[in-house]
């Protein structure tokens, strides 16, 4: 069918069964030569995608019951090293949560390295546990974010709004680790 407008009006033109077959055969060969095409491409578009470094993957996390999963994946995934800068709110978010995180850190022998924004009540609470070594910055730097980085993959969580970005990337991952280190051996 052919739609034709004059004017206002639409006017329809059928066209005989065997026209309309014909246009079918005829996109149908130049279907299958594409595909012939491409199935002898194959091999090599493949091999060109194994050269090429994978995308980022970047998840977005705004809920509470999200936030335990990535404190999760900082334990299942951190292959024994994660590093954290920034603010000590990110430890206030849920009691039960935080202590769940800390035993099964230590149960995996998991090194932290927590680099906090002056926090008085919080470091008088940790030296009396001494859950963790702490470097603390100076509050004059405050800021309600947090960088941690793990495994391959980094957080970045904001404690205002409650918020939690993960990126999966080694070269984002491996940027952070030193600047964590050098600002680590900078503290006292």
């Amino acid at each position: 069918m052919i739609n034709k407008q004059n004017d206002f009006s639409r006017q329809f033109e059928v066209e005989p069964p065997s026209t309309v077959l014909a246009l079918l055969k005829t996109k149908n060969t130049k279907a299958k030569f594409l595909e012939q095409h491409l199935e002898k491409m194959i091999p090599e578009l493949l091999a060109d995608f194994g050269r090429i470094r994978p995308l980022s993957k970047v998840r977005f996390y705004e809920t509470p019951e999200s936030f335990v999963q990535v404190l999760e994946e900082f334990v299942t995934q951190s292959g024994g090293e994660i590093w954290c800068l920034g603010s000590p709110k990110i430890l206030d978010f849920s009691p039960e949560v935080v202590e769940w995180y800390i035993q099964n850190r230590r149960k995996n022998n998991i090194i932290s390295h927590s680099i906090m924004f002056e926090n008085q009540t919080l470091r008088k609470r940790d030296q009396a546990r001494d859950l963790r070594p702490i470097k603390w910055i100076p509050s004059q730097f405050n800021n309600d974010t947090a960088v941690i980085a793990y495994g391959n993959k980094t957080a970045i969580w904001n404690t205002v709004y409650p918020k939690i970005i993960v990126i999966e990337d080694t070269v984002i991952c491996e940027f952070f680790k030193p600047i964590f280190s050098l600002i680590w051996e900078k503290l006292e």
